[in-house]
């Protein structure tokens, strides 16, 4: 059987038709026509029913569309359904019909006289918004269709997921959770539910910004206390689907800061000198901006009085120029941050500056020129004296020796006796001895030279 299907029915498609078959045999082509049969089209859409909107669940196990045309009287030849657009052009002509009932996940289904179930078969989201048409061919009468098409609406929600752009979450810092990729068809506004450690948060303010969207939370000041597991709920409300997403596990960590210390740069501090101040193990966890703060006897030392301290860019430094009696005292930093605002506070650590007795400090440096001065003078001045002294006790020395040799010349040109030998050596000795003992005296040279002098006359007669 050869069956003629038309699309998109309408007055166009009035008038008679006939079907042609020819047959090859020995003795040649033989053509057999039928008889003319009428196609009225004068009222095809008054009595066939059906549903404006079908809606249905992404998942479920299918989706029903009703064809009903009980009311119409006459024996039925063919029932199909069409795959239109939204203009009512055919996009899949005869999806399914009474002759082809199965096709994929199409079925027609006919439970009752006059009604003929189009039947789709695990709906997916690509099947929203597909309209079917409806068509009924009876035998002996004109054919019935259903207008408007049906459509196809399937509501269908994504599972969410959670997201938080930092991968550490630190003490005292806050961070804020996401729910992404809220997508579905819904006849109401999809409904977002957060969840910590499965207990809905939704409604403490206190601790937890919720965003209007309820699609962010923001956690303002961590603790240790938000550490858990997070999820989110989205909901339709008009057929109760829900999805939750995975847990979202969040570890707060404990924000740790050292206690301090403060170490000076010289241990002994005298009146006048400077000295600096370090204020040690700045070691935060994490690495965060610190903030230094320095005290004197637990009173805060005025950062920006520079005529008495010079403090460095980072504040872990502190420097007294002059020191003076007033700076002594007990000293102390504090280090703080936006994590750990209670800060911590190193021990005191105490300075006392020494006085020294010179009244100014020009006066001693006048009296240390002094000292030194001295004590050159002393040292270069007794080392010419010395030689001096040196030089005159052997110049007189040499003159008494130079005078006795001349004697000694005259009295060999005069071949003295052994007598005269006698007398001249025991002047010799006498001289010797008085120039030992004293040499100083003006009057030894003169005695001795006139005994030579003498002796000489006595050799001469």
């Amino acid at each position: 059987m050869t069956v003629l299907k038309i699309g998109n029915v309408s007055k166009i498609n009035y008038g008679n038709y006939t079907c042609s078959i020819t047959v090859n045999t020995n003795r040649g082509p033989m053509n057999r026509m039928s008889k003319n049969s009428m196609c009225l089209l004068d009222d095809l859409k008054s009595s066939v029913k059906g549903m404006l909107t079908t809606n249905v669940v992404e998942g479920a196990d299918q989706v029903t569309i009703p064809c009903d045309y009980s009311e119409t009287e006459g024996n039925v030849d063919t029932v199909i359904w069409n795959e239109v657009d939204d203009s009512g052009k055919d996009i899949d002509i005869a999806v399914i019909d009474s002759i082809k009932k199965v096709n994929g996940r199409y079925k027609l289904m006919i439970a009752t006289p006059g009604i003929a179930y189009l039947i789709i078969d695990s709906p997916t989201r690509e099947d929203s918004g597909k309209l079917f048409k409806c068509i009924v061919f009876f035998a002996d009468k004109t054919a019935a269709i259903l207008d408007p098409p049906s459509l196809v609406n399937v509501w269908y929600l994504d599972k969410p997921a959670i997201t938080i752009p930092t991968s550490s979450v630190y003490e005292g810092t806050s961070f804020t959770l996401t729910c992404s990729n809220i997508n579905g068809n819904s006849p109401t506004p999809i409904q977002v539910t957060w969840l910590k450690d499965n207990i809905i948060i939704n409604n403490d303010s206190s601790r937890y910004e919720i965003y209007e969207d309820f699609n962010r939370i923001r956690i303002p000041v961590a603790s240790v206390n938000d550490s858990g597991n997070y999820q989110c709920r989205v909901e339709n409300e008009v057929n109760g689907e829900e999805k939750t997403s995975l847990n979202l596990n969040i570890s707060v960590i404990k924000f740790h800061l050292n206690k301090p210390n403060v170490t000076a740069s010289q241990s002994v501090i005298y009146e006048g000198n400077s000295f600096t101040l370090i204020c040690n193990n700045i070691n935060p966890n994490p690495p965060t901006p610190i903030q230094v703060t320095w005290f004197k006897d637990n009173i805060i030392i005025i950062t920006n009085d520079s005529s008495r301290y010079e403090i460095y860019k980072d504040l872990n430094r502190i420097r007294i120029p002059f020191a003076s009696v007033d700076d002594s005292g007990n000293y102390q930093c504090r280090v703080e941050s936006d994590a750990h605002r209670e800060g911590n506070t190193s021990l005191g650590l105490s300075i006392s500056v020494i006085t020294l007795c010179v009244p100014n400090l020009q006066y001693k440096i006048s009296t240390m020129i002094l000292i030194c001065t001295t004590f050159t003078a002393i040292i270069l001045g007794s080392l010419p004296t010395c030689l001096m002294c040196h030089y005159i006790r052997k110049r007189k020395e040499r003159k008494i020796h130079l005078q006795y040799q001349n004697s000694q010349y005259k009295a060999l040109n005069f071949r003295p006796t052994s007598a005269v030998y006698k007398e001249l050596n025991k002047v010799n000795d006498e001289a010797s001895s008085t120039v030992k003992n004293d040499t100083n005296s003006p009057s030894v040279e003169d005695k001795i030279c006139a005994k030579v002098d003498v002796i000489y006359e006595d050799v001469k007669e």
